[in-house]
Parts: structure tokens; C-alpha cells; sequence
């Protein structure tokens, strides 16, 4: 993974030792970026600048133009062998041949059905607490998104939880559990033995 990380400095080589370290195994790529079309304008510049082995999550938001996009999105991933995942949208999901879904925490219920549906898919989901977590593991969920781990600029993040909760909360779980909320490079190092199974973020993980 390496060879095709080496150019993406502090956030790369975390998520690159974050999966070198993974215990249990796990579909979603290490490194993932979350689009947000107010700090995202440019969602297909930033697909076609991700580096091999990665995930991008297209969250929609209800956008008009969202099956042009997506069907975009996935020509540029499967040319860059990017994994592509639709943010609780099952039908554009299907639609575009994306790789998955991630579902919000208030739609995990429905990931017992849509593994039946899709067995191939890989499912994402927000776990926000050992409750949340619990959950997603008995539902079929391949991978939790715990947040937010550093104080985040999102308008949607809470306190933040800091390492020593966050590794906590990855130790108890049965599933593998990625990072989000406030990762920068400044930050990112510390996330090295916290057991979590990758990174996660938008505006932090962009690059030119």
C-alpha cells in the first residue's frame, strides 16, 4: 500500500499503519473521504485526485444532478481502483454499481436487510456509542465510524471524545472502527495504537 500512499504525507501513512496493524480483517480501505458539498464544491476533482486503495463516501444531500455524479464518481473510482461507497441511498447505490452504502446511526436498522439484498456490498455505518456500536455488529455492519474523535469545525459535531475514549470504545467492539471528526496532520499521529481500523474526514482529506 505504500507505493501508492507515499505522496499523501501525515494522513496516508497513518491510515496506511493503522491497516498494517489490523487485527481482524476488514473490506473498507484505511483511508476514507467523506464528501460535503458546502466544504466540497468540487466533488469530482477531489475522486479524481485520491490515491489508489482508498474509499470515498458520496453523500448526496438530495442533490438534483446526484446520478450524474455518482455514475461519475464510479467510472473515476473503478479507473483508480478507489472503493465507492453512497451515502444511505440504496437505490443510487444499486443504480451507479457503487461497492456499498454507509447509513447515518438513525438508519442502521435497515442494514440487516440490505445485507441480505446485496451480499457483496460493504456496509458503513455511524456508531456513535457502545450502544450504536452493539447494534451495527448484530446487524451485518462490515465497519463502525466513531465521531468525533478531535474537536471538529462540522456544524453536526458534538464533545469531542479524544483518544483514550475513542480507543476504548474500538477495543469493545466486534467490529472495526474508523476515526472521524477533526483528523488533520497535526493530530493524525496519535491515532497509532488507538486500535482503530482506519481514518475518516472531508475538508481535512482533501488534496490538489
Amino acid at each position: 500500500m505504500s507505493s501508492t500512499y507515499k505522496e499523501f504525507d501525515t494522513l496516508a501513512r497513518v491510515a496506511e499503519a493503522l491497516y498494517e496493524a489490523r487485527v481482524s480483517a476488514c473490506r473498507l480501505a484505511p483511508y476514507v473521504v467523506m464528501t460535503d458539498p458546502d466544504r466540497m464544491p468540487d466533488i469530482v476533482h477531489v475522486a479524481e485526485n485520491m490515491p489508489e486503495h482508498s474509499a470515498l463516501i458520496y453523500r448526496h444531500f438530495g442533490a438534483p444532478e446526484r446520478e450524474f455524479i455518482a455514475r461519475k464518481l464510479r467510472q473515476i473510482c473503478f479507473d483508480k481502483n478507489v472503493q465507492l461507497l453512497i451515502g444511505s441511498d440504496e437505490d443510487l447505490a444499486n443504480n451507479c454499481g457503487a461497492d456499498g452504502i454507509h447509513l447515518p446511526e438513525r438508519d442502521l436498522d435497515t442494514a440487516h436487510v440490505l445485507r441480505i439484498r446485496y451480499p457483496d456490498w460493504i456496509i458503513s455505518g455511524a456508531t456513535h456509542s457502545e450502544l450504536a456500536i452493539a447494534k451495527a455488529t448484530k446487524l451485518g455492519v462490515d465497519a463502525g465510524f466513531v465521531s468525533p474523535v478531535f474537536e471538529s469545525d462540522s456544524p453536526s459535531a458534538g464533545k469531542a471524545l479524544g483518544i483514550d475514549r475513542f480507543a476504548a470504545m474500538a477495543a469493545q467492539a466486534k467490529i472495526p472502527i474508523f476515526a472521524l471528526g477533526g483528523i488533520n496532520p497535526l493530530n493524525a499521529n496519535s491515532l497509532e495504537g488507538s486500535g482503530a481500523a482506519g481514518i475518516a474526514g472531508v475538508s481535512g482529506f482533501i488534496h490538489d
